[in-house]
C-alpha cells in the first residue's frame, strides 16, 4: 500500500506541475497574443498595400500609355507641329521627332504593362513614323498633310483605334 500512496502522491505532484505550466502557458499566450496579432495584421496590410501600389502603378501606366497613342495619331502630331512658313521637310521632321520624344518619355511604362500591348506601342511608333516619312516627297505641306489624314481615314483596321481599345481591355481586366 505504501508503494501505491507513493505513487498517488507521484501523479499529484505531476497533475500539479502540468496544471500550473497550463495557466502560464494561458497567461502568456493571453499576454502575447494581441502583439503577435498585432505584428499579423501589420505583415498583411504590408502585402496589401503592395498589391494597390502595383495596381496603381499599371493604372497609371496604361493611363500614359492610352495618352501617348492619342498623341501619336498623325492628326494631332502634325497640328502640334505645323506652322504656316515650315516646309514639308521639316514639318516631317518636326512630327517624328515629337513622337520619337513622347516615346522616350514614356518608354519606362513597359515595366507595368503585358508584353504585348508594349509591343503594340512599338509598332504603333513605327507604323506612325514611316506613315509621315512615306510621303515627304510632297512639295506643298497642304497635300502632304492631306496624303496622310487620307491614308489614316482609308485604314481597314485604325491602328489608333485597335491600340486604345487594347489599352482599355487591359486596364478592365
Amino acid at each position: 500500500m505504501e508503494l501505491n500512496t507513493e505513487l498517488v502522491e507521484f501523479f499529484k505532484n505531476i497533475v500539479g506541475i502540468a496544471l500550473a505550466i497550463f495557466i502560464a502557458l494561458v497567461f502568456a499566450f493571453r499576454l502575447l497574443w494581441p502583439k503577435v496579432e498585432r505584428v499579423l495584421l501589420k505583415i498583411a496590410l504590408l502585402k496589401t498595400k503592395g498589391k494597390d501600389d502595383k495596381t496603381a502603378f499599371q493604372n497609371a501606366a496604361i493611363e500614359r500609355l492610352l495618352l501617348l497613342t492619342l498623341r501619336m495619331e498623325p492628326k494631332e502630331v502634325l497640328m502640334r507641329n505645323y506652322q504656316s512658313n515650315m516646309t514639308v521637310l521639316e514639318l516631317k521632321n518636326a512630327a517624328i521627332n515629337d513622337i520619337e520624344n513622347e516615346f522616350q518619355y514614356n518608354i519606362t511604362q513597359q515595366l507595368y504593362v503585358a508584353q504585348p500591348v508594349w509591343d503594340h506601342i512599338v509598332k504603333l511608333k513605327q507604323i506612325t513614323v514611316d506613315l509621315l516619312a512615306k510621303f515627304a516627297g510632297h512639295e506643298q505641306v497642304d497635300s502632304y498633310v492631306a496624303e496622310i489624314l487620307k491614308t489614316v481615314a482609308e485604314m481597314e483596321n485604325n491602328v489608333y483605334v485597335a491600340s486604345q481599345q487594347m489599352l482599355k481591355k487591359q486596364l478592365n481586366g
